[in-house]
């Protein structure tokens, strides 16, 4: 018996040992690295270059932290919101300089963390565009990835709510230690950089776009040429077959959601700060998906919901989700719910006439 132990152990033991040694040298969503990814991302920004060859799984929310811990000078606009304001750049303003803090699948949280951590950081913008996207009012959204900003969420909730209700902070690094999946993740980075790793891991500065992939100085993302050549039949493929995990089990209008909007629409207006809220248009298939299909029928009453609170604040709305109020074609997005620059730049004329 105790042989058999003994080899058990023996067995064991290095994987005990490489499973993490492997997990937190080569750390494939940066976890272990203490935002350093992030931060080269900033520095090269710093030097008034673009930055491409970005990890796809890099954290967003990291970086937009970073960003703002970088910023020195006043900012007049700040943008908030999910990938659906994150084309918006200093590119498309007149002696206006904003900051884009837009992050992937944002949510109301993602949204109210950036803002207070750049308010209590930095001080206050001049003017603030929201993008408010249609299933921020759903309360089964179910999206879990601005949990990266449970500290910065927390400190809004106990400053500005005066909420001791507070969110546990997960701790990643002791989750993904023995993670199998993480580990799995790990040995595919490992070969396919041929077992090298770089503390930059290959980040390339640019010193203009030319048609790559990029993030700017400003926080804003080129999607660059491999999308600006998309022909109309995939973008309206990419349209009809759109499925969003936060539309779902979206099955009724949230008063509770739309009172949590509420209070940061009071906090921002208690500070002075002029409110945009951006309704960014959906590809005319995907419209007509939620027109027509069951499931996405609290998506457009959403939609109306948004409308009513705009009024309420007297918060102009710059754009429409309905494309067929700017008569949109399949040509002005690059897919199911991004517009291109050019649409962007039209729907934000209100604002960049002032």
């Amino acid at each position: 018996m105790k042989k058999f132990v003994l080899r058990i152990i023996l067995i064991l033991l290095p994987v005990a040992v490489i499973v993490p040694v492997v997990n937190i040298y080569v750390d494939p969503a940066h976890v272990y690295s203490y935002e350093k990814y992030e931060r080269s991302i900033v520095s090269i920004l710093q030097s008034n270059k673009y930055v491409t060859n970005v990890d796809l799984n890099h954290n967003e929310r990291y970086f937009k932290k970073s960003l703002i811990d970088s910023c020195k000078e006043d900012i007049d606009i700040l943008i908030l919101g999910s990938s659906r304001v994150m084309l918006i750049s200093n590119e498309m303003f007149h002696d206006t300089r904003i900051l884009n803090l837009g992050v992937s699948g944002a949510t109301y949280e993602d949204i109210t963390a950036l803002c207070y951590y750049y308010i209590r950081n930095k001080g206050v913008p001049h003017k603030v565009i929201i993008g408010i996207d249609p299933q921020h009012f759903n309360e089964n959204i179910g999206d879990t990835r601005w949990t990266e900003l449970t500290k910065e969420y927390n400190e809004y909730k106990k400053d500005i709510l005066k909420d001791s209700n507070l969110f546990p902070i997960e701790h990643k690094k002791i989750k993904n230690l023995y993670s199998p999946s993480y580990f799995q993740s790990s040995f595919k980075y490992l070969c396919k950089n041929k077992f090298r790793i770089s503390t930059d891991r290959n980040l390339q500065a640019l010193e203009n776009a030319d048609g790559y992939k990029v993030i700017c100085n400003d926080g804003s993302i080129k999607y660059g040429i491999e999308y600006d050549n998309r022909s109309i039949e995939e973008i309206e493929k990419l349209s009809h077959t759109l499925e969003y995990g936060q539309w779902e089990n979206f099955t009724d209008i949230s008063q509770h959601e739309i009172n949590r909007w509420r209070c940061l629409l009071d906090y921002l207006q208690s500070l002075g700060i002029e409110i945009f809220i951006q309704e960014a248009a959906y590809h005319p298939i995907t419209y007509l998906r939620f027109l027509t299909e069951t499931k996405y029928m609290e998506m457009i009453n959403a939609m109306d919901s948004m409308d009513k609170l705009a009024r309420e604040y007297n918060i102009p709305i710059l754009g429409a989700y309905n494309p067929q109020k700017y008569n949109l074609k399949s040509i002005d997005f690059y897919d199911g719910m991004h517009m291109k620059p050019t649409t962007e730049q039209l729907y934000l004329q209100p604002l960049i006439k002032q």
